[in-house]
C-alpha cells in the first residue's frame, strides 16, 4: 500500500470524507488500481456509488477478499440468500493485502491504551473504598493488617482492571471499526487475516416463511335423486 493509500485509508478511519475523496481523485487519476477504487468505496456518496466502485474493484481484481464479501453482502440483503451463490472463499495459501504493523507500533498502542484503562479503574477503585481500607490498614501499623489489606486492594484491582478493559475494547472495537484510541493515535487497526473488516457478530438475513395454504376442499358433488322423485310419480298402493 502506498503512502497515499494509507493517508487515504487513515483519513477514512478518522471520517473525514471530504479529505479522503480529494485524494481519491488524485490517486485514481494517475494510478487507478484495486486498492484504490476499494477506498472509493468505502468513501462514496451514495449505495449506487459504492456498489459501483466495489465492482470495478472486483473487475481490476476478481480475487480482492474485501471487496468480493462487502459485495456479497450487498447482493444477499437485496435479493435474498436463497438467490446469490455463495462465494468461493479465498485461497488459503494467499498472502494477506494487509501491512503488518511493526512491534514497536503494536506495543506503545498496548501501552497507550493501558493507560486509558486504568484511569477509569482507579476511579472505581476509589469509588468503592478500596484506598479509604488500604489507608486505613496502613495507619493501624499492624504488618499483618497491612499485608492481608494490600493483597485484597491487589485483588480488587486485577478483577475492575480486567472488567474495565474488556468493556473498553469491546466498545471501541465494534463501533469504532477495530481501533481503539491508541491504534488511531498510531494509525492501527485491527482486521481479519484476509483483511476484512472486524466484527462480533456476523451478520444473517432472515427470510420470511411462507404461508401455508389450507387444503382444497373436494368439490361437491350434485345429489341424484331416483327418476321418480325428480319427476314426482304417484305411488301405488295396491292392485286393481
Amino acid at each position: 500500500m502506498t503512502d497515499r493509500l494509507a493517508e487515504i485509508q487513515q483519513a477514512i478511519d478518522s471520517f473525514q470524507m471530504d479529505t479522503a475523496r480529494t485524494l481519491l481523485r488524485e490517486e485514481l487519476a494517475e494510478d487507478p488500481g484495486a486498492d484504490a477504487y476499494y477506498l472509493a468505496s468505502q468513501a462514496a456518496i451514495n449505495h449506487g456509488q459504492r456498489v459501483e466502485f466495489l465492482e470495478k474493484t472486483l473487475e481490476l481484481d476478481p480475487a480482492h477478499p474485501m471487496a468480493r464479501e462487502e459485495l456479497a453482502d450487498i447482493k444477499r440483503v437485496k435479493s435474498g440468500p436463497a438467490q446469490v451463490p455463495t462465494p468461493r472463499p479465498a485461497p488459503e495459501s494467499a498472502p494477506p493485502r494487509v501491512k503488518l504493523a511493526s512491534f514497536g507500533k503494536r506495543w506503545l498502542a498496548i501501552l497507550i491504551d493501558g493507560t486509558l484503562v486504568a484511569l477509569p479503574t482507579m476511579l472505581l477503585m476509589s469509588l468503592s473504598g478500596a484506598f479509604l481500607a488500604l489507608n486505613t490498614a496502613m495507619l493501624s501499623a499492624d504488618d499483618a493488617v497491612i499485608a492481608e489489606a494490600f493483597s485484597q486492594f491487589q485483588n480488587d484491582f486485577i478483577v475492575m482492571n480486567l472488567l474495565v478493559s474488556a468493556a473498553y475494547n469491546l466498545f471501541f472495537m465494534t463501533r469504532f471499526n477495530g481501533q481503539t484510541p491508541g491504534k488511531m493515535m498510531l494509525g492501527l487497526r485491527a482486521v481479519k487475516k484476509n483483511g476484512a473488516r472486524f466484527r462480533l457478530v456476523r451478520k444473517e438475513v432472515a427470510v420470511p416463511r411462507q404461508r401455508e395454504r389450507p387444503p382444497e376442499r373436494p368439490a361437491r358433488l350434485p345429489r341424484v335423486h331416483t327418476l321418480e322423485r325428480r319427476l314426482r310419480l304417484p305411488v301405488r298402493r295396491g292392485f286393481g
